[in-house]
């Protein structure tokens, strides 16, 4: 119940939108769109060593960020590539706000 909650915060479930297909750890697209806003700029270069269902580059490109990653699996990469370049981020702007966790200013009672 910190900053890192609110909607879409979750793991990714075999029922959400943006799963993929035989990736059983993925990181659902808010945790990466905040990190990468906060740590690059416009333009800036994101590196992924593990691109698995290609989460990170998908954010990065939503974003305006070029990046680079590598994958292992020959599935994995064309799967991770399908959605790079032509499903693209499906919650973008998402990762701010929302929090339930922050709860409404208290009024200041008069004496």
């Amino acid at each position: 119940m910190d900053v890192w909650y609110g909607p879409y915060w979750g793991r990714i479930q075999g029922n959400n939108k943006e799963r993929r297909p035989q990736h059983h750890n993925q990181i659902p697209e808010v945790y990466l769109e905040r990190i990468i806003l906060a740590c690059s700029n416009e333009g800036g270069l994101v590196l992924d060593p593990f691109c698995g269902s290609g989460t990170t580059s998908t954010v990065a490109k939503a974003w305006n960020r070029r990046s680079i990653t590598t994958e292992f699996g020959a599935g994995n990469a064309e799967n991770a590539w399908e959605r790079i370049s032509k499903i693209g981020m499906l919650r973008k702007g998402l990762s701010s706000g929302g929090s339930s966790a922050i709860g409404k200013p208290r009024s200041k009672k008069r004496s």
